[in-house]
C-alpha cells in the first residue's frame, strides 16, 4: 500500500482532505469486512456523519440553492447592447450569439420553478418526439428518410433524432423519474406548482385500476 504524505505537509487543505477521504474508505471497507472484534455500528455511524457533511457543504456551495437568477436584469442588459449597434446585420449576429441565454432567460422568466418545468418538459418532450418517429417502423433508415422531409434544413438534427432511440429501457425508466419528479415537487423551491406540475400530480398519484 501506498502510504500517504503526512496532513502536517505544506500542502495544507488539500492533503487533509485526502487523509480524510482516505480515512473514511478505511471505515467503510472495515464495515463491510464484517463485524468480528469490530463494532459496525459505530462505524457505519462515523462514516454517514461523513457522508452527511459533505452533501451539506456541497449544497451550500450550489448557487441556485441561496441566489435567485436574475431574468430581468439579464434580458435587459441583452437589449441594451442590443441597442448600442448600429446595423441590422450586426443585430442580428448578436440575437444568434445571445440565442441560449436567451432561452434560459425566457425558461425562467417565472422563477425557479418555471425553469425546472421548462427543463423537464423538454426531456419529456424529446422523448415523445423520438419515439413517436418510430412508431410505425423500427428501421433506421426508413426512419432518417421521413425526417429528411419533415425537416429537410437540419440534417444535424435529423440523425440526432434518429439516433436517440438506443437504450430505450434506460429512457423509459428516466422518463418514470422524471414525472415522479414533477407529480412529487422538489422540496428546495419553495414556489406554488406550475401548470405542468399541477396537470401530472393528479394523474401520477390517481388510483391505478
Amino acid at each position: 500500500m501506498v502510504k500517504l504524505p503526512s496532513s502536517e505537509n505544506t500542502n495544507g487543505n488539500s492533503i487533509k482532505s485526502v487523509h480524510k477521504m482516505h480515512k473514511s474508505l478505511a471505515v467503510l471497507k472495515s464495515v463491510l469486512q464484517g463485524p468480528g472484534h469490530r463494532k459496525p455500528f459505530r462505524r457505519w455511524l462515523a462514516v454517514s456523519r461523513w457522508t452527511c457533511s459533505r452533501r451539506t457543504k456541497a449544497a451550500s456551495e450550489e448557487p441556485t440553492a441561496t441566489h435567485e437568477f436574475n431574468v430581468a436584469e439579464v434580458a435587459e442588459t441583452l437589449d441594451e447592447k442590443k441597442k448600442t449597434l448600429d446595423m441590422d446585420q450586426k443585430r442580428s449576429d448578436f440575437e444568434t450569439s445571445v440565442l441560449r441565454l436567451r432561452d434560459i432567460a425566457r425558461k425562467y422568466k417565472h422563477g425557479l420553478r418555471s425553469g425546472e418545468e421548462a427543463v423537464l418538459t423538454d426531456l419529456i418532450n424529446e422523448y415523445f418526439t423520438v419515439e413517436t418517429v418510430y412508431v410505425n417502423s423500427h428501421n433506421i433508415e426508413d426512419v432518417v428518410m421521413a425526417l429528411r422531409q419533415q425537416i429537410p434544413s437540419d440534417l444535424d438534427k435529423v440523425f440526432s433524432i434518429a439516433l436517440s432511440n438506443k437504450a430505450l429501457e434506460s429512457k423509459n425508466k428516466l422518463l418514470l423519474q422524471l414525472l415522479a419528479q414533477m407529480a412529487r415537487g422538489t422540496p428546495r423551491l419553495h414556489e406554488p406548482p406550475g401548470p405542468v406540475t399541477a396537470a401530472v400530480r393528479p394523474a401520477y398519484f390517481a388510483p391505478r385500476p
